[in-house]
């Protein structure tokens, strides 16, 4: 059985659920004020590096892996090769 392949929609689906937890595992520092709060801090930029890291490798035109323009909108068309996105 051949896996799937995941749309853009399903990555940017990806990296907006990483942001959002990173984002908000930092943010739990600050509400909670906990003597610890570096490592909730740390743990958020940790994840939302990875998001970073996960759209510069998975956010490009399946056509041509050109990169896309990062604004989380998924475009009609790639601005590189022109062919349509699915």
């Amino acid at each position: 059985m051949k896996k799937e392949e995941k749309t853009l929609h399903d990555h940017l689906r990806i990296i907006e659920n990483l942001f959002f937890i990173g984002f908000i595992v930092m943010m739990s520092a600050i509400f909670f004020q906990s003597t610890a709060m570096l490592i909730p801090y740390i743990l958020g930029a940790l994840i939302m590096l990875a998001a970073a890291w996960y759209t510069n490798k998975h956010f490009k035109c399946p056509h041509c892996d050109g990169k896309l323009n990062l604004r989380m909108k998924v475009p009609n068309f790639c601005p590189h090769c022109g062919k349509k996105l699915t």
